[in-house]
């Protein structure tokens, strides 16, 4: 069983999130190479702790965020304070995946830019108008309309920077890319589970930072129908 009171420990849970957080995950962080905590980064860490379940993300909250002590998150969540530990470690090995390490090092556009960079030299093909192909290997076809570009069309919703409930909300709902919003209609959006009128509101108003416009969400942006 691991010993919470350990020096180690100790010192890295009292440095302010994400930093913790990220000490947690790489070890000895000023061995490895840097990553400057932009805002870009920070969507990437957001992004990687997005593929954990919920149970592991609430133990990761309370552990770093609120810097709890195993045995408050066991007695929160109705488990010992050992299954707690096991939780944690489960959760920070997840996030030492490489694709999620490249995301929490690099941050969402960096990894994007890697990877289609990466595909550009396998000699894939992309359109502006009729529409694209996408290299990125877990990224879905998706279609661009014409003003908008490729690469923001090719971009995951991480980018979008959303709330956590609008975000769990699409990404639960299958949306994965900019592009996929922009295949929607008005009842395609109306249906999408845990997405009221605020959070529809917060994803127009996010596609038009973009420079998104003529879309579904449009009745939904107040800046447009001003």
């Amino acid at each position: 069983m691991a010993n919470e009171s350990t020096t180690d420990k100790r010192s890295i849970l009292k440095e302010e999130y994400p930093r913790n957080l990220l000490l947690a995950i790489r070890g000895a962080w000023e061995q490895e190479e840097p990553t400057e905590l932009t805002t870009d980064v920070l969507a990437g860490i957001q992004y990687a702790l997005s593929t954990l379940n919920e149970r592991e993300q609430l133990v990761l909250c309370r552990r770093y965020k609120e810097q709890k002590t195993l045995r408050e998150i066991g007695e929160e969540i109705g488990v010992k304070q050992e299954r707690s530990r096991q939780i944690e470690t489960a959760a920070l090995r997840k996030l030492r995946y490489p694709r999620n390490m490249r995301f929490i090092t690099k941050g969402v556009d960096g990894y994007i830019k890697e990877h289609c960079k990466v595909e550009y030299e396998r000699g894939y093909q992309v359109g502006y108008n009729a529409g694209y192909q996408q290299g990125v290997d877990e990224a879905s076809n998706g279609v661009s309309k014409a003003g908008i570009s490729v690469t923001i069309v090719s971009l995951p919703i991480e980018a979008l920077d959303l709330s956590v409930r609008s975000f769990n909300a699409l990404r639960r709902a299958g949306y994965v890319t900019i592009g996929d919003l922009l295949k929607v209609n008005e009842k395609d959006i109306i249906h999408i589970k845990n997405l009221g009128i605020k959070q529809r509101q917060e994803v127009a108003v996010s596609l038009y930072r973009y420079g998104i416009s003529q879309t579904a969400w449009d009745i939904y942006c107040p800046r447009m129908n001003e």
